[in-house]
């Protein structure tokens, strides 16, 4: 199951490229690979491999079966997490509008430094969520429930596909928006997708209590 998951989500995050930029065209493709640039900075300095470290402790908990010092693991690396993310978040917001001029001297012909500082903006909003989604995951895998965290990585890409290509598409041709417009949606559909994600983790990781798989130990 873990391995069609991770085929699957391949597979989409290559096709659905194919439509998107040529709904958004030269400058909407310019304006979302600068914002998802530094997003991906950011996020990469907002997990610092914690996910990783936190799914090899608990899983080292797990089968020593030292289930309290699995979930305080746990609860340090979330903790961690939650301020370097808040603080990206705040980075990212404060410092979006000199990227937005830093990029605009490669930019084409038709996008403004507004519309790269907006779109920054707009895929900041992921920090607040990605990172606890990945460790959770982390968590999970640790755990030994791969096929949930595999199932959570389709159910993110599913959600962000369909948001980015039918929220585009209303946008341009329905609408007849801007591609800057197109974009933001886009980028607001990664959070949204990420957000569903977690949730659907959130709810399996009750569902199975695996928190509580022996509370004395």
């Amino acid at each position: 199951v873990s391995y069609i998951a991770i085929i699957v989500t391949k597979i989409m995050g290559a096709l659905y490229n194919i439509p998107f930029y040529k709904m958004i065209g030269d400058d909407g493709g310019f304006i979302y690979a600068c914002a998802f640039t530094i997003y991906m900075l950011f996020l990469d300095i907002s997990t610092s491999g914690i996910p990783t470290a936190i799914s090899i402790m608990i899983g080292k908990y797990t089968a020593l079966e030292r289930y309290r010092s699995k979930e305080k693991t746990y609860r340090i690396g979330f903790a961690l997490v939650v301020a370097i993310s808040v603080v990206a978040f705040i980075m990212m917001q404060i410092f979006a509008p000199m990227l937005g001029d830093y990029f605009i001297g490669s930019a084409q012909d038709g996008v403004k430094a507004s519309d790269i500082t907006l779109a920054i903006r707009i895929v900041s909003l992921c920090l607040l969520i990605a990172p606890f989604l990945s460790v959770e995951r982390g968590y999970l895998l640790g755990s030994k429930y791969i096929a949930i965290s595999s199932i959570s990585q389709v159910i993110e890409q599913v959600v962000r596909i369909v948001f980015v290509l039918v929220g585009s598409y209303i946008a341009i041709y329905v609408f007849h928006q801007s591609s800057i417009v197109a974009v933001s949606i886009s980028l607001f559909g990664t959070a949204l997708s990420a957000f569903i994600a977690y949730v659907y983790l959130i709810y399996k990781k009750r569902q199975l209590d695996i928190s509580d798989e022996d509370p004395k130990k």
